[in-house]
């Protein structure tokens, strides 16, 4: 289990540097690149996290890993392989990917429907979570067999339950609080 303090304290002081050296979105897309590798190849992480194996041979993996990298990229996890912390690399891409949309004013927002949504309606959505959020609103859109209509959107950490199934819940709780009418 990742300790989300350290993740948190070691990302933040990775993108003040990328920020200040004007290389954000370049080392954000290298990370990305660097985090789909370790997908296709899972082993890569369990050597890099593996205490019996020297400093010095995982630094030289990481080396022809991260042959295309810029040079602050390599230093950053150098240092965290000198720090024995290893663990954060999977987790990596995702926390700056999220710190650098903050810095960016931007904020991700994830969308579940039932069904395909017209662009038009992707391009109405994305502007009324930008008026909610008040930043420029990335929207990542995905089908799910969970829906019987509607949408479930997360918002950067807030969802938004727009779903039939929840509008349904809504309507029998209220019928339920209903007074009944006597009969006459």
């Amino acid at each position: 289990m990742i300790d989300r303090t350290i993740l948190s304290r070691y990302t933040r002081a990775f993108i003040e540097i990328v920020i200040e050296a004007k290389l954000l979105d370049k080392v954000e897309g290298q990370l990305a690149e660097l985090n789909g590798v370790m997908k296709q190849e899972p082993t890569l992480c369990k050597v890099l996290q593996n205490p019996l194996l020297e400093k010095s041979r995982k630094k030289a993996l990481l080396s022809k890993v991260l042959a295309d990298s810029d040079q602050v990229v390599k230093n950053f996890f150098f240092l965290l392989v000198d720090k024995r912390r290893e663990e954060v690399i999977p987790f990596l891409s995702e926390e700056f990917s999220h710190m650098a949309r903050g810095e960016r004013q931007e904020v991700l927002a994830e969308v579940k429907s039932r069904y395909p949504l017209t662009d038009q309606q992707l391009q109405q959505l994305t502007g009324k979570l930008a008026g909610l959020s008040g930043k420029k609103v990335i929207l990542k859109h995905s089908l799910t067999d969970e829906l019987i209509g509607g949408l479930i959107i997360t918002l950067g950490n807030k969802i938004i339950d727009a779903s039939l199934r929840s509008r349904l819940r809504e309507l029998k709780i209220c019928m339920l609080k209903a007074p009944l009418g006597e009969a006459t």
